[in-house]
């Protein structure tokens, strides 16, 4: 694990995308139909787990879950589509060994994530919703090493792609019950750079929580 603490250049053409992406959201806030069913949000908790961990030289333990979060609000512009915005703490993974006269290595992750939702309601029914979403995650990775050599710290930061999928019900079936649970795996590709902190891995949360609807919910157009 080489150099010194550095950030992604500004320029970079995905954090361009990024905030292509959010201005886009904007828009289609703005000029959503008469079919638009209205803003959601809600929370969800789970666990995180780094893909894999590699280091040049023997490792003894590598823990790669912990706890995670999700907060995300969003908006549908028709009943099976629409637009979310997410805060999602991906968690810590962790590893030591004896390579380098010991070490121990710790990687915390978190960031925003925009996406696209779509959502397939099966059979004739509203309490029920299936969905894929694809996005843009923003991301920060604190890098925290020790070993005989010393202390050493990276901070990483970056924009890449995000997939999910997930199923949600609604508690009764008229649109006076807002109120629903929402389960999703998420998937977060090559989160942390590998020219700077040495690590740069996919990331994936599996969580469950609550969502609550400001508007009409399932209802179909």
């Amino acid at each position: 694990m080489i150099g010194a603490e550095k950030n992604r250049p500004e320029d970079d053409p995905v954090m361009r995308t990024f905030h292509h992406a959010a201005a886009l959201c904007v828009l289609s806030l703005v000029s959503a139909s008469a079919s638009a069913q209205g803003w959601f949000a809600g929370g969800a908790i789970g666990q995180g787990a780094q893909q894999e961990y590699t280091i040049a030289g023997p490792v003894a333990t590598f823990d790669d879950a912990d706890d995670s979060y999700r907060i995300f609000g969003g908006y549908l512009i028709s009943p099976l589509q629409g637009l979310v915005v997410s805060y999602i703490d991906l968690g810590t993974g962790y590893a030591d060994g004896p390579a380098f006269g010991g070490f121990t290595d710790k990687m915390s992750a978190d960031g925003f994530d925009i996406s696209y939702i779509i959502g397939w309601s099966p059979a004739a029914q509203e309490r029920v919703r299936l969905f894929g979403t694809v996005g843009l995650f923003a991301w920060d990775q604190d890098v925290r090493y020790v070993d005989s050599l010393g202390f050493f710290k990276y901070k990483d930061d970056g924009t890449s792609f995000s997939l999910g999928m997930g199923v949600e019900y609604r508690f009764g079936s008229s649109e006076a019950n807002a109120w629903g649970i929402h389960g999703e795996y998420q998937l977060f590709k090559d989160v942390g750079r590998q020219a700077n902190s040495g690590h740069e891995y996919d990331r994936e949360v599996l969580s469950v929580g609550l969502i609550y609807r400001f508007g009409r919910g399932f209802q179909r157009p």
